[in-house]
């Protein structure tokens, strides 16, 4: 108990320091840690962020991305049909951001309802962290509410998502506060009584 009440102070340092803007990495025994704020239009075709942290396109575990989607019309969206082939955003109203992981080669695909379209029996190597409509004039600001907080892969890598906030403004952009913490070998944080996710 002395041990998880320990991580948990520590996840919660590391939660008030990264409340500053600029981006921040750390390491802290082998566990990598990330935080910052990042807007859409400051990405340019990159992810958010990459695991391990420095990876590169198929070298990576997860790669965290942010995306804006225009919603439309009542009467287009009343016609609008929701099937394997469409996300489920495609037929959204309110224009949308949407914040997700793609898993490499080494990660589990996603097998539960977050990760199969209908009638499609293939799990997805990627899957939804959150997603904000804009239902205020101005902006509208979101907290994680409707996805996943944790992917886990194959050789026990694990990616924690430990804080959270997801903005879309009537501007057409998104902002993500995001904070993360990959544990390259989880099997390690079992013997320091840190609690995981299932």
């Amino acid at each position: 108990m002395m041990k998880t009440i320990l991580a948990a102070t520590a996840a919660a340092i590391l939660i008030v320091a990264s409340e500053a803007n600029a981006e921040e990495t750390k390491r802290i025994e082998g566990v990598e840690y990330f935080s910052d704020q990042v807007w859409s239009n400051q990405l340019d075709g990159d992810p958010v962020v990459a695991f391990p942290l420095g990876c590169e396109s198929s070298k990576c575990d997860f790669t965290v991305w942010l995306d804006h989607f225009p919603g439309m019309d009542t009467d287009t969206a009343t016609e609008c049909k929701d099937d394997p082939e469409t996300s489920w955003w495609d037929c959204e109203i309110n224009p949308t951001c949407v914040l997700w992981v793609e898993f490499g080669q080494d990660i589990m695909p996603v097998t539960d309802w977050h990760g199969h379209k209908p009638d499609n029996p293939e799990p997805m190597d990627n899957a939804i962290i959150s997603t904000g409509y804009l239902d205020q004039p101005e902006r509208s600001v979101w907290a994680l509410w409707n996805g996943h907080d944790a992917f886990h892969g194959w050789d026990y890598q694990l990616l924690q998502i430990i804080s959270l906030e997801l903005e879309i403004t009537n501007r057409g952009l998104c902002r993500v506060g995001l904070a993360a913490l990959y544990h390259p070998h989880s099997k390690a944080v079992y013997a320091k009584g840190l609690l995981l996710p299932r």
